[in-house]
């Protein structure tokens, strides 16, 4: 993800967002098939089906009911704002052009409407009204960087290279925006032919952080291939420190160049720049409060560029976290397999597959990927996850060795290989290889605290190695204070040894931050009566029975309810 990331979520929170959905503040509680059938004939009644139907993330219905108002009364601003952002959300930027085409013709025009007709009349070449629309964009935080990007990609386009310059130099001397501006900067001259000046920007923007974004990385070797320089493009491949791109597949189209890269991998005209801004700013927006917009961002990505795998991906992995699996599936099914992208969307809708409890095909399509890349180690991880998530221990601890023997090296990143294979370990029993792994997950990535409040915590329910525990624990609370599990952990280890006082107020907090976990409400009823409160203790055993518990949990907790824990 690139480094802009923070900057550009804190503007996007203060501008666009508020500008997009703007009059949305007050939504119906009633269900959204209720008022699309109850108010069949009723404008009012399909706009607040509508309204609801966006709320709750269902575009296609929002989308449904806002036409079916608008056919009672294709005047109205407000439904044609919000038919417009429903289109968006779905992909149908054509259909929100011509929205917004009509709202001009009522001067009711947004500022996010002159986006998408400046990008259609750019998508038809006409970059002159693209450039008109364009220049109608308001001043605001975001379009500080939104504008000048567009606008440089459009003065390259009418071939006015200079001026497409200016903006992305713009970009690139404002605070935590520098490798956006000289990435743009770079891709500029590239297509220009300015290939001394592209090979500046690239170099500039490499430099300007420790961890360049594997973004750039893949855009200077493009650059250094189109460029007749292929070492020097191998070497930049090398550098890529992510998993989402097959270094092996990217070199072959890079040294072959293939129609797919010009597809894939180069930037070979305006449009393809215009559609890296918008997947730039989409990256940028995900897993943030603006995620609707974010997915907004990929869709125009993608209608300037259609077959953009990267961009496909982010859209993919966007919708499975708003719950749209089957249209995730669709995404990550668009790349093709000689794509450098197709392992990893591969991966991705092994995942989803999963999530739709599809387990069998998930684990199908990760075998045929292993018969056909016998020695590619993130199928077996995968599978390894999918076995663990069956809660198969031995199946996945196998698969998790088989990645670790087809790894060439040991990286940092593996700890998690070794923190899911202990998992394993632990809950199959075998407790001497589980502690192995955690320790080593440990070496390699010293402070995560996932790793120091599994390991501490199995040292506490163990009674070994307390003061260890202890110490782990305490260090996972201080990066994840507001984490439930690790709050248990803590309150746990100091019950195990025998400090009840202060194991009472850890895991009040633990059950603040997880009401209805099982285990930490069952710690509490243990500490409680450990400090003499036995009657708040079998309240707390009390209220575990009505939460989901295996057998011998339940057992434990009617054992405790009837006899205290004298007899535990």
């Amino acid at each position: 993800m690139l480094v802009f990331q923070s900057f550009l979520r804190r503007l996007s929170g203060l501008v666009l967002v508020g500008a997009l959905l703007a009059n949305c503040a007050n939504e119906p509680t009633e269900s959204v098939r209720t008022l699309s059938s109850g108010f069949e004939t009723s404008m009012s009644g399909n706009y607040l089906a509508g309204r609801y139907a966006r709320r709750d993330n269902d575009s296609r219905m929002a989308s449904i009911n806002f036409k079916r108002a608008r056919l009672k009364d294709p005047n109205d601003i407000r439904l044609i704002r919000e038919a417009f952002l429903s289109e968006l959300r779905l992909g149908n930027v054509k259909e929100a052009a011509e929205l917004a085409e009509h709202s001009i013709k009522l001067d009711a025009v947004s500022p996010f409407m002159m986006l998408v007709i400046g990008l259609r009349e750019a998508k038809s070449g006409n970059w002159e009204k693209a450039s008109d629309a364009f220049g109608k964009l308001p001043q605001s935080q975001l379009n500080q960087i939104l504008s000048p990007l567009i606008l440089g990609w459009t003065s390259i386009a009418k071939g006015k290279v200079d001026l497409g310059v200016a903006s992305f130099s713009k970009i690139s001397e404002k605070e935590g925006f520098e490798i956006l501006g000289l990435l743009h900067l770079g891709l500029g001259y590239q297509i220009a032919g300015e290939v001394q000046k592209a090979d500046a920007a690239f170099e500039k923007a490499l430099l300007h952080h420790s961890v360049p974004p594997d973004r750039l990385k893949i855009s200077t070797a493009a650059h250094y291939a189109r460029s007749a320089r292929l070492a020097q493009a191998r070497e930049m491949v090398k550098r890529l420190t992510q998993n989402d791109v097959d270094a092996t597949v990217l070199n072959t189209i890079l040294e072959e160049k293939t129609a797919l890269l010009d597809r894939e991998v180069f930037i070979t005209n305006a449009s393809d720049g215009l559609a890296e801004a918008l997947f730039d700013i989409s990256q940028a927006l995900k897993n943030d409060l603006t995620d609707e917009l974010a997915i907004i961002f990929a869709r125009l990505s993608l209608y300037m560029r259609p077959r953009f795998a990267p961009a496909d991906i982010l859209l993919g992995e966007m919708l499975n976290q708003s719950g749209k699996h089957h249209q995730a599936i669709d995404h990550f099914s668009k790349i093709k397999v000689k794509s450098a992208y197709f392992l990893f969307a591969q991966f991705n809708l092994a995942t989803t597959l999963q999530s739709i409890e599809k387990t069998e095909d998930a684990v199908s399509l990760l075998e045929k990927i292993i018969q056909n890349n016998p020695k590619e180690y993130r199928a077996y991880v995968h599978i390894g996850d999918l076995k663990r998530s069956l809660k198969k221990w031995g199946e996945a601890i196998k698969a998790y060795s088989r990645a670790l023997q087809l790894k060439i090296s040991t990286e940092n990143a593996d700890w998690i290989l070794y923190y899911s294979r202990g998992i394993a370990y632990e809950q199959s029993k075998h407790w001497d290889k589980a502690e192995a792994d955690f320790l080593k997950a440990l070496e390699l990535s010293p402070n995560q605290p996932f790793v120091m409040n599994y390991l501490g915590y199995a040292w506490a329910e163990q009674g070994i190695k307390l003061t260890e525990a202890n110490e782990l624990i305490v260090k996972a609370v201080e990066q994840r204070p507001r984490d439930g599990y690790i709050a248990d952990s803590l309150g746990w280890v100091l019950y195990q040894s025998g400090d009840y006082k202060r194991a009472v107020p850890e895991l009040e907090r633990a059950v603040q931050l997880r009401p209805n976990d099982a285990t930490i409400n069952d710690h509490l009823g243990d500490a409680y009566w450990k400090v003499g409160r036995k009657l708040e203790a079998r309240f707390q055993w009390d209220k575990v029975k009505s939460m989901k518990l295996d057998a011998a949990h339940l057992e434990s907790i009617n054992r405790k309810l009837k006899q205290g824990l004298e007899a535990n």
